[in-house]
């Protein structure tokens, strides 16, 4: 309806590359890729943002998907949303293993 399309959309594209911007701001390059294994140099963030979430960068890629789909009133782009939360679920369970291997007893704390 109207009230998702030109509300609740726009919002939740505007969050999202809020909490994008934050999350790369925070992560730095050291740590920055798209592939689940840690990057070489990069360290265990757990200041800022990624105090709040485990994973920001999903969250905010989720949001602005869901954002697009509410505004541009789109079925497919919501069930393409849903299918990328599963692929990044996925992928965050995996990384989250590899992170525990990397770190162990620091990310288990964090």
């Amino acid at each position: 309806g109207d009230p998702l399309r030109l509300v609740l959309g726009p919002l939740m594209l505007v969050a999202g590359l809020s909490v994008a911007v934050l999350s790369l701001v925070d992560l730095g390059s050291d740590s920055l890729s798209p592939f689940p294994q840690p990057t070489e140099g990069g360290t265990l963030k757990t200041t800022g943002i990624y105090s709040q979430m485990r994973h920001p960068m999903y969250s905010a890629l989720l949001s602005v998907m869901l954002g697009l789909a509410l505004t541009t009133d789109s079925v497919d782009r919501l069930l393409l949303t849903v299918l990328l939360g599963y692929l990044l679920e996925v992928k965050s369970d995996k990384e989250e293993a590899l992170l525990m291997e990397r770190f162990g007893s620091d990310y288990a704390a964090y």
